[in-house]
Order: C-alpha cells, then sequence, then structure tokens
C-alpha cells in the first residue's frame, strides 16, 4: 500500500543521532473542513410529496496526534518529514416528519480520518530564547470514510481514497522548565491534487502541541 510505503521511507530518514536534528511528537485539535459544513446548510426538503426535516448533531472540532522531524540545512532553514493521524468531527443527521419531530423516519452517522505523511521547510525569522519559525509542507493525504445508516437498513459502508494536499503555518519553540515544547497553527489544503468532478475543497485548520526533542 502507498501509504505504507510512505511511512516506512519517512522513518528511514530518522537518524540514530538526534544531537542537530529535532523530533516532536504531539497532538491537538483539528477542526471541521468544509466538506461537512456543506452537509448541513439544507434543513428541510420534499420526499413524495411530504416535507421532510433535517435536524443534525454535529462535533466540529476533531484532534489529531503526529510526529515530525527537522534536519538544519543552515541559515535558519530547516528540512521536515512528518506523518500524522486526524480524526474529524462527526455528523449524525436525522430525518424527521415536521408534524412528529421526534420520531426518526432515517439517520445517518459520517466520520473521516485522514492519514498524511508529509515533507517541507522551516524557516526560523527570530531565536531569543523563544523561537519564531514558518513552515511550509506537501502531503499525501489518505482518508477513511465510515457512513453508517442506523434506521432503516443498518448498513455500514467504509471508503478509502488518496489525494495531494499542501498545509502552512506559524509556530513557536521554547523551553519550559527545561523541557523543550512546541505550539504550531496550520492551514491545511488537503486535496489541491486529484481531486474528481465536482468534489469541493477540503481545508481546516489545526492547532498542535508537541514535545520538542533534540535541536532545532
Amino acid at each position: 500500500m502507498m501509504i505504507n510505503r510512505c511511512i516506512i521511507a519517512l522513518f528511514m530518514l530518522l537518524p540514530v543521532s538526534l544531537s542537530s536534528q529535532s523530533l516532536r511528537i504531539g497532538g491537538g485539535l483539528s477542526t471541521t473542513y468544509n466538506n461537512v459544513d456543506a452537509l448541513l446548510t439544507s434543513s428541510t426538503y420534499t420526499s413524495g410529496g411530504t416535507a421532510r426535516q433535517i435536524l443534525s448533531d454535529a462535533t466540529f472540532t476533531g484532534y489529531h496526534l503526529g510526529l515530525r522531524y527537522m534536519l538544519p540545512l543552515g541559515s535558519g532553514v530547516g528540512f521536515t518529514a512528518a506523518v500524522g493521524w486526524h480524526r474529524f468531527g462527526t455528523v449524525r443527521l436525522n430525518v424527521v416528519d415536521p408534524v412528529k419531530p421526534t420520531i426518526a423516519l432515517s439517520n445517518f452517522e459520517a466520520s473521516q480520518t485522514m492519514i498524511p505523511v508529509a515533507g517541507g521547510l522551516e524557516l526560523t525569522i527570530f531565536r531569543a530564547g523563544i523561537g519564531l519559525y514558518l513552515m511550509g509542507e506537501l502531503s499525501y493525504n489518505y482518508f477513511i470514510s465510515n457512513t453508517k445508516n442506523g434506521i432503516p437498513t443498518g448498513i455500514e459502508l467504509r471508503d478509502a481514497f488518496s489525494r495531494v494536499g499542501g498545509s502552512a503555518g506559524l509556530g513557536v519553540d521554547m523551553s519550559v522548565g527545561g523541557i523543550g515544547v512546541d505550539v504550531a497553527l496550520r492551514y491545511h489544503y488537503a486535496n489541491l491534487i486529484g481531486k474528481t468532478s465536482g468534489e469541493p475543497e477540503t481545508t481546516f485548520l489545526s492547532l498542535t502541541v508537541a514535545l520538542l526533542l533534540g535541536k532545532k
């Protein structure tokens, strides 16, 4: 599988010693991307001449875990290689009769996971105890989508696909009680390349807090 080869290649880049490199291990929040938001824009529709209403229950904030390696190239520039796991917010929709909204006619639950394998550059723009840096990466993103139809079928569907995307952001690193800490905010465009016809853009923000090992 392509995703397995990318992860193996990433870990082959990690040197035995981190004396002049760094490794960040952490996690944080991943906002719901606009594909899910689009599901919630319509609240009523007509089926067989009868009005139906959609009631939504959505968790808009997801979460992620990740590992990022950096090799300094000189002059404040570093090469980065990363692998992560993002679990986006779950959307639950109930279709009801507006006259009897407590009775669900049908419902389904949708969720999506993304596994990115990325490479890019970091540029340190300020360092005086606290380091401030900019970053940009290209990524191979592997998506796993799950849709569960509760009423009336009880069928659960699973789909997997991949896209090429990118991210850019701003981060700070510091020492807190002798422990290295890194905080980064990133904007992700997850399906920059490979979208199918009519596929909406998949964009989201992530906020990561990580343990910093080694030197940047």
